[in-house]
């Protein structure tokens, strides 16, 4: 990115250099004299095709306008290809990205469509996504190689874009991870995010990430993931409970080993289980205090409760 101090100070300095005021010098390039302030403030930047004439009235080169080398050849390369000086060439859109802020978005659209197969990069499509209107930004998006589509970059990207058209460009990203997804999730139907999550590789799945996903997934869905777990834990399963039905819940604590079950966190689990299930976990309980029984007992009835208390002894 430019920076826009540097150049408001170069365009300030320059124009009292000159003697002139702000309006004389929109005066002479065609803008208005609020455009010259902003410049001068570093609210804004000049446009492209006004360049060459800022440069030239105020006797500055583009490297000494903006100062950044790779930048001042990124500039002046659309400047020469805007200008038919590079006929037959193509620009790249790492040249697109690093000028975009300075281009009106006719300009911009009309440049990009005549990137470089090769040169369609996602990293640079990034950078120049809030400049482009969301069909160019598809478009582009869908020359790039399935090899080459990262679901981390397609997470930056996805703002900018519908959700079909999200869906479409991870569909074909090769290795979607859990944690990914879960950045991708926000801008995508359940269904959507559903049908990628069971793409996932069963040893890829991980309880604490799944947590994450879980607001985001339909609840069957959500059940088929968290039963390919190999270990489950009370805790997390805590965790994906409101996301689940009590049948769902239910089912996968029974999976729960008898030394994982922990009285406290089942506690926490009970509202979201079944009044037999959760029985049942609670009978597996070696030690249970008065405490929890208070907190599983809205949630048993009086006979269960009976049961679960015969035969113990409570401080």
């Amino acid at each position: 990115m430019f920076d826009t101090m540097k150049v408001a100070s170069e365009i300030r300095e320059a124009r009292i250099r000159k003697n002139m005021t702000q309006m004389d010098l929109a005066n002479e390039i065609g803008v208005s004299y609020q455009a010259v302030s902003n410049w001068e403030r570093g609210g804004s930047m000049p446009d492209i095709g006004k360049l060459e004439d800022l440069c030239r009235i105020l006797d500055l080169s583009l490297d000494q306008l903006l100062g950044v080398k790779k930048q001042v050849e990124s500039v002046q390369k659309v400047m020469d290809y805007a200008s038919g000086k590079e006929e037959g060439q193509k620009l790249s859109l790492e040249h697109l990205a690093d000028t975009a802020p300075l281009m009106e978005p006719v300009m911009l659209d009309r440049l990009s469509e005549n990137i470089r197969d090769e040169e369609v990069k996602l990293p640079y499509l990034l950078n120049l996504a809030p400049f482009l209107e969301e069909g160019r930004i598809v478009r582009l998006a869908e020359r790039i190689p399935d090899d080459e589509l990262d679901a981390s970059n397609l997470c930056g990207l996805a703002p900018f874009i519908r959700k079909e058209n999200l869906y479409r460009l991870v569909s074909k990203v090769q290795t979607l991870e859990i944690c990914t997804l879960t950045g991708l999730a926000p801008f995508l139907d359940k269904s959507q995010v559903s049908e990628l999550a069971l793409r996932i590789p069963d040893e890829e799945i991980d309880m604490s990430n799944l947590c994450g996903l879980a607001p985001f997934m339909e609840k069957e869905a959500l059940k088929s993931l968290a039963s390919k777990v190999g270990t489950l834990e009370i805790c997390t399963l805590t965790g994906l409970a409101p996301f689940l039905d009590k049948s769902q819940v239910s089912e996968l604590a029974l999976r729960i080993s008898d030394e994982e079950i922990d009285p406290s966190n089942l506690c926490g689990l009970a509202p979201f289980m079944e009044k037999e299930a959760l029985v049942f976990l609670a009978s597996k309980v070696r030690t249970l205090d008065v405490c929890t029984l208070a907190g599983l007992a809205p949630f048993m009835g009086k006979e269960a409760m009976e049961r679960l208390m015969a035969g113990r002894t409570f401080d």
